[in-house]
């Protein structure tokens, strides 16, 4: 597989800041930065407050987006970071991790509200009757859309979290467990070498066995069905294409990032043309998305292959490549006649049963 030059890893002079203020506070109260680390937190750095209560934290920014805690004593503030955010905590000594606001991005607020619901119900001031209702608001408009555009660091928080002793998201519940999936299939997906991936998949597979004991039933991750990010480019006659519009006809889609002036690419299009032949009445079609740098070589190429082709001349810097999150090309996708994400095919050996099975 060819690679592309570009990557998402931070470089090592990159930090994220956390800083603010503890009310009470004073030079000698003790601060740390924690983070998760397969079930367990790690120390990222410590620091005093000023004797006003002034903190500050500059810390390497992670490879994959983790959760963090910023912890006095036993009480802890949780907080997201995704690459090199600039958050500001301000908190009271005497309520430090239940009266806190938290200001630098939108995942961050939604976590610090999120939590401090959470708290409300776990101690009984809130009416444990809208408990459920709460859920679901958070199942649609927080883990669904956090899904959409792919900061799923707040879904792992949020499907791993508890209120009290209980989980937020109970694995031995059906409804909840369907969430649990997608989240853990949109990791599968695209985060497939993050750390969290495993685990959560783990989770699933496990929960959906205890479920399906009963029945004698196998157990099969369920099919992945994630929102599409949509590719609006202009194919080699200028017209501009869409994918989510070609993906809601009702036809299967192989989705393919490439070069087509890359040395793979004549046996690689000679396998799609086998698959598109055989398949296309059926209702196969093929959007190829190309990052080549050369317009004109590109063009020429293009000029004979019977599917949609279209050039992003973004080329690395382009936004797909991180939606997607493809490192690498070929990357093949399949997406479903519902219009939604089905799989990522990495054997492309595979790819025409895969395909097949879905028409």
């Amino acid at each position: 597989m060819a690679v592309l030059a570009a990557t998402l890893t931070a470089c090592d002079n990159n930090v994220f800041k956390v800083e603010g203020n503890v009310e009470g506070a004073a030079d000698t109260t003790k601060l740390i930065v924690e983070y998760a680390m397969n079930d367990q937190w790690v120390v990222a750095d410590t620091a005093m407050t000023t004797g006003n209560g002034d903190f500050k934290f500059a810390i390497a920014a992670p490879e994959f987006p983790n959760v963090y805690r910023l912890r006095h004593g036993q009480d802890v503030i949780y907080f997201p970071i995704d690459s090199v955010e600039s958050l500001t905590i301000n908190t009271k000594l005497k309520a430090f991790g239940t009266d806190y606001t938290m200001e630098g991005s939108q995942q961050a607020e939604t976590m610090a509200k999120i939590d401090k619901e959470a708290i409300e119900f776990a101690t009984g001031k809130r009416d444990a009757a809208g408990y459920e209702a709460w859920k679901d608001d958070i199942a649609r408009n927080v883990i669904v859309k956090d899904q959409e555009s792919l900061k799923s660091i707040l879904s792992y928080y949020l499907i791993t979290k508890y209120v009290g002793d209980k989980p937020l998201f109970d694995p031995t519940v059906p409804k909840d467990l369907k969430v649990i999936g997608a989240v853990a299939n949109n990791y599968k997906q695209f985060l497939p070498n993050d750390p969290r991936t495993l685990l959560l998949e783990r989770i699933f597979i496990e929960a959906q066995r205890e479920a399906r004991r009963a029945n004698n039933e196998g157990v099969t991750m369920a099919a992945t069905e994630v929102g599409l990010f949509d590719i609006n480019l202009q194919d080699k006659n200028g017209q501009y294409r869409s994918l989510r519009e070609v993906a809601s006809h009702g036809n299967v889609v192989i989705l393919n990032f490439t070069l087509l002036t890359a040395d793979f690419s004549p046996m690689f299009n000679k396998l799609l043309n086998d698959i598109y032949s055989k398949h296309r009445a059926q209702g196969l079609e093929i959007f190829q998305v190309c990052f080549d740098d050369n317009e004109a070589d590109w063009v020429r190429a293009a000029s004979n292959l019977p599917w949609i082709v279209v050039r992003d001349p973004n080329s690395e810097a382009s936004v797909s490549l991180r939606d997607y999150n493809v490192n690498g090309v070929p990357t093949v996708f399949i997406v479903g006649r519902n219009g939604e994400l089905v799989e990522r095919v990495d054997n492309l050996d595979d790819l025409e049963s895969r395909v097949a099975r879905q028409l």
